[in-house]
């Protein structure tokens, strides 16, 4: 606990599924989470902007933020968008995966958790994988 202590994290599509886990764990972190995104969230408390998030990148470029901006790359992640896909696809996307699994929304939190704590401090302009893996 404290990584972000003292910290604003603003979690763009921070309403459900990945962008959801990542609020919750820099919460838990010790951030004040502000949530970007067109819908409400649910589960977590944030405080919560209805906002097109290209505005968002705008409005801060033009301010002078001082702000890293990195990219998570995700593989095949277990969300609820996999619910109405047949099984036999979902084993085929495992199989193709070098650790023939699905990633978890925890798994990309985390690596958005780390992207943002002081130990990436120097780190601005990656684009992490987070794909167990797996190359396209």
């Amino acid at each position: 606990m404290g990584r972000l202590k003292d910290k604003i994290a603003l979690v763009t599509g921070g309403s459900q599924s990945l962008g959801g886990e990542m609020c919750k764990r820099f919460k838990e972190e010790g951030a004040t989470v502000v949530s970007l995104d067109l819908i409400t969230p649910t589960g977590f408390e944030a405080d919560f902007f209805e906002l097109n998030v290209t505005d968002a990148e705008k409005e801060f470029t033009r301010k002078g933020a001082q702000i890293r901006t990195n990219c998570i790359a995700p593989g095949y992640i277990n969300t609820s968008i996999l619910d109405t896909v047949p099984e036999k696809i979902i084993q085929s996307m495992k199989d193709s995966n070098p650790m023939k699994r699905l990633g978890e929304p925890i798994e990309i939190a985390n690596a958005a958790l780390f992207l943002a704590s002081d130990e990436a401090s120097y780190i601005n302009g990656h684009v992490l994988a987070v794909n167990g893996g797996m190359r396209i």
